[in-house]
């Protein structure tokens, strides 16, 4: 990388194009993605890609250029540069409205996150080897188990960032995530189970928690549906976990959170800042620096630092997530909140970890004072929209009568509005997990959540009686 960022630093020196009213960012990627999939204990998938490139913008008379190059020369980086600009002169005779950035203050950094055991270097052996053993341990446990699927994606990233504004930074992390899809079948009915590990970090992940113990946690997990009925259908005083909360809080709290879609008139409008929006009870926050988060990130794509945003505070809402565009146009600072997915692409506005703040109550306390309700475990996604509303499914219920877990329910939906169900939050655990996630909004990415059980009300659309 030290290479590239010589010839980046060659060619934007001896560029002589740019005017002084203009804004040149480059950044250049050095990426190794590694996957591995296994389906019913046969490996299907063991490869590694490797991607060099550089991703270079101007912003010219209120518009953006640009433009993408995998050829590592002088001579294509400057003609790269040459066609950012051209680019971006053509685009400002269509913008309507000019395109200006908050002010932020040159850095010049190289940051490096905590990898013991990089997934590129490790051996292929001792990685399907791993898989094979979670994959037996749950087949061998789970008799019942029509399919099972891992898929194991590793990212090394080494990036340059270069801005005409006099910022120079250098970053490297690497980046593991592991999902588990199952099928399970009692009878005629199929079953399914979903269940996602992921750090920043390398193989380490795995003596974290280790191959017994993550098969012994989703056989705990997946055993009781095999018994399960149909989930009831309504209205419902609900506890809803971890994993299924991380869903609710990113699609449909985080995404309207995000001033792109915010400022166009979302379920958080502007009329909202400074107003109470959800119960007193809940703090929201997104941070790039949650070591250990899969949305780990020094600094944005813009070259700005991520720091901690607090974004609903005691249930009022206080700021957005916001790249520099979104920032000038509301007179603040950015929030570090501008990323792409590579450097073939111009970044957007992104969550990195999203978090909610723990409460005061232990889980026996929230599912003590719930006299009939239900107890909401696992995600299968969903969708939400820029309102916040939402249809998301879970993966399995207990019912809670008179303060006791009582039986277990296959998975059904919760649907409605996310700040109106967040109005009705009257508990919240005093112990907040951090999972993994990933987001589709334009460009894939992996993200973290750091999220409690909350208690409130909620719309199940569930097959079974009342």
């Amino acid at each position: 990388m030290f290479k590239i960022f010589n010839l980046v630093e060659e060619a934007y020196e001896s560029f002589d194009q740019l005017s002084y009213n203009e804004l040149m960012h480059i950044r250049g990627q050095n990426r190794v993605i590694s996957l591995y999939s296994m389906k019913n204990r046969v490996l299907e998938e063991a490869s590694r890609n490797f991607s060099l490139g550089l991703g270079t913008r101007i912003l010219s008379n209120g518009a953006w250029g640009f433009t993408r190059t995998n050829i590592m020369d002088s001579d294509n980086i400057r003609s790269s540069m040459v066609m950012a600009k051209k680019l971006a002169q053509t685009a400002s005779n269509y913008q309507r409205t000019k395109i200006t950035l908050s002010e932020t203050r040159p850095v010049h950094d190289s940051v490096k996150s905590q990898c013991h055991k990089p997934i590129e270097i490790a051996s292929q052996d001792q990685i399907i080897k791993t898989l094979q053993e979670i994959s037996t341990g749950i087949s061998t446990s789970l008799t019942e188990l029509k399919n099972i699927n891992l898929s194991l994606l590793g990212l090394t990233d080494r990036k340059i960032f270069l801005s005409s504004e006099g910022s120079r930074i250098q970053e490297e992390f690497s980046k593991v995530q592991l999902k588990i899809d199952l099928l399970l079948k009692k009878h005629d009915q199929l079953i399914p189970f979903s269940e996602t590990y992921g750090h920043t970090g390398g193989m380490e992940l795995f003596d974290k928690i280790d191959t017994d113990s993550i098969a012994e946690n989703i056989v705990t997990e997946a055993k009781p549906l095999l018994e399960a009925k149909a989930c009831p259908a309504g209205i419902f005083k609900v506890i809803i976990q971890p994993s299924l909360c991380a869903t609710l809080l990113h699609e449909a709290i985080g995404h309207p959170l995000e001033a792109d879609l915010a400022m166009a008139g979302g379920g958080f409008n502007e009329t909202l800042m400074g107003r109470k929006v959800s119960s007193e009870l809940v703090t929201i926050y997104d941070s790039g620096l949650v070591e250990g988060g899969l949305g780990y990130f020094n600094y944005d794509d813009e070259g700005v630092k991520c720091s901690p945003t607090t974004l609903i505070e005691n249930g009022t809402l206080e700021s957005y997530m916001h790249d520099r565009t979104s920032a000038a146009i509301s007179d603040v600072e950015s929030t570090g909140n501008s990323h792409a997915w590579d450097y073939s692409v111009p970044p957007l506005i992104r969550q990195t970890n999203i978090g909610m703040k723990a409460g005061d109550c232990t889980m026996d306390e929230l599912i003590e004072d719930i006299n009939q309700g239900l107890l909401l475990e696992g995600t299968f996604g969903g969708m939400a929209n820029s309102n916040a509303d939402f249809t998301f499914g879970f993966q399995q219920a207990f019912q809670i009568r008179q303060g006791h877990i009582d039986q277990v329910y296959l998975g059904a939906n919760v649907s409605g509005n996310a700040i109106e169900v967040f109005q009705t939050i009257d508990g919240i655990s005093n112990k907040a997990i951090l999972r993994p996630g990933a987001c589709g909004k334009g460009q894939f990415a992996i993200q973290g959540r750091i999220v409690p059980a909350i208690r409130c009300n909620i719309m199940i659309g569930g097959k079974g009686g009342t």
